[in-house]
């Protein structure tokens, strides 16, 4: 799924997504589409740890962030 911005003070920005990513998976979830996306961050552990797989430039990225609720 493909970023096409990042609100301030979103789960996406807590996440470290940037406009123009294209996001994989979050937290072994498939992240395909919007409804996809919101199954996956409904399920990411409060004040936990989540990973994410994305492509930024075209290069694949595998991060760990630890979101703030």
């Amino acid at each position: 799924m493909k970023v096409t911005g990042v609100l301030p003070g979103s789960f996406a920005e807590q996440i470290g997504l940037k406009k123009d990513d294209a996001l994989r998976v979050i937290n072994d979830l498939p992240v395909d589409t919007i409804a996809s996306y919101a199954k996956a961050i409904k399920n990411c552990p409060e004040n936990g740890k989540t990973i994410i797989v994305l492509e930024r430039n075209g290069l694949p990225l595998t991060k760990t962030y630890k979101v703030k609720n």
